[in-house]
């Protein structure tokens, strides 16, 4: 379906601006950045969007997302250079597989999913390639809230090693609020090996949190041993807040206690410490909230051009792409994709003869059309040496397995 296309423009106090395209039903089918980045998008007869193309500046095609759909309006297929995702659902509209192709990657892997008849994931099944590789399953109360989380590895991949066997198990106050975790070694294992308990106050605020060597903790109390940080304490925090929610001291068993002092606008101004490694904190800012001190220099739209360490430089969306260290001829420049994401970091220093930069060493990343970095590739030098190569897979916004 072609529309006619009503341009409109959004201006930027900067003097730059962003531009955008519709068509008569509202669909957005063309956007301008302030970088002149481009990107146009398409749409079906029923309004879904079914492809997002980047134009370079020639107008010449630089990457193309796709996106498919069934008859009830469920994304099937999603795609880009970077992976292919394919979804099939149960008769409630429920994803019960996610086919996962990441580029670059040997195997597909598959994501396995069984629910309850309220809609809660009861298990999470992960197949790389042809083969088993591990199964989580999740418990729910009556109330619906989770109350374990157990995973078996099946598979012996090096992705799959951060999932050997363990077991979770939460509680909950009154409340339905989070109040105590436990975590235990292995499926089967009965005694937790650390806890973690959560304390609030009438108002629901977060006044102690402790965590446990469980085993050890038990033994300490079975043997009138109080228990300490260091031992059976692995780490405690206490929390106080004045009548305004804000934290007035938090007192920790490995840094002592801190105290916090705010302004009139509750800008924190203050942090008096009893550590004598963690020195007292003070701080002043400007009138639009910017922190302050002579070496840090603030220009127009907020933008931070200097402080102790480096210079920055912006683009036209306010992204950082240089940063210029003031001690050395060291540099950092920073790319981003029409999205908006971070794709490409590079370190370079100042060559002393010929004064040209040397690249030292690169990242490069590549997401999929839900915004998660799937794919990292970093190396050193000119001459990519020590090359490193990482592919990533998801549950959800997760980091599932690391490849």
């Amino acid at each position: 379906m072609k529309l006619h296309l009503v341009p409109r423009k959004k201006l930027r106090s900067l003097g730059n601006s962003r531009h955008f395209e519709f068509d008569l039903v509202g669909n957005l089918t063309r956007r301008t950045d302030r970088t002149g980045q481009e990107i146009t998008y398409s749409y079906d007869n029923l309004y879904r969007r079914t492809q997002e193309n980047w134009l370079n500046g020639d107008q010449t095609l630089n990457r193309q997302l796709s996106f498919v759909y069934d008859i009830e309006n469920r994304l099937t297929s999603a795609s880009d250079p970077a992976a292919l995702y394919n979804f099939t659902y149960d008769a409630l509209g429920r994803a019960t597989q996610i086919l996962a192709s990441v580029t670059g990657m040997s195997d597909s892997v598959l994501l396995g999913q069984q629910f309850d008849a309220a809609g809660n994931r009861t298990q999470l099944n992960v197949d790389i390639g042809s083969a088993v590789d591990s199964t989580t399953s999740y418990l729910y109360d009556a109330r619906n809230r989770m109350i374990e989380i157990l995973q078996n590895q099946v598979g012996a991949t090096a992705a799959s090693a951060a999932l050997a066997d363990k077991r979770i198990q939460f509680g909950y106050d009154h409340a339905g609020r989070i109040n105590r975790i436990d975590r235990f070694d292995g499926a089967g294992a009965t005694d937790p090996v650390i806890s973690s308990i959560f304390q609030r106050d009438g108002l629901g605020r977060l006044i102690s949190l402790d965590h446990y060597d469980t085993l050890a903790w038990q033994t300490d109390l079975a043997m009138s041993t109080t228990p300490v940080v260091g031992g059976s304490i692995l780490a405690n925090y206490h929390f106080a807040f004045d009548l305004a929610s804000q934290m007035k001291s938090m007192l920790s068993g490995l840094d002592g206690l801190s105290q916090y002092n705010y302004d009139s606008t509750a800008q924190l101004v203050g942090i008096e410490t009893t550590d004598s490694t963690l020195p007292d904190q003070t701080f002043a800012f400007d009138d639009n909230g910017n922190r302050t001190d002579p070496e840090t220099i603030v220009g127009v739209n907020n933008r931070l051009l200097q402080n102790a360490d480096f210079n920055y430089v912006y683009d036209a969306e306010d992204r950082l792409v240089e940063r210029h260290s003031r001690t050395d001829d060291t540099s950092t420049r920073y790319t981003w994709d029409h999205r908006g994401r971070l794709v490409s970091v590079a370190h370079y220093d100042v060559d002393p003869v010929s004064g040209l930069d040397v690249l030292l060493g690169h990242v490069t990343y590549q997401y999929d059309v839900f915004d998660r970095p799937v794919s990292s590739f970093s190396a050193e030098g000119e001459s990519n040496a020590n090359p490193r190569q990482t592919h990533r897979i998801y549950d959800g916004q997760h980091l599932l397995l690391r490849f």
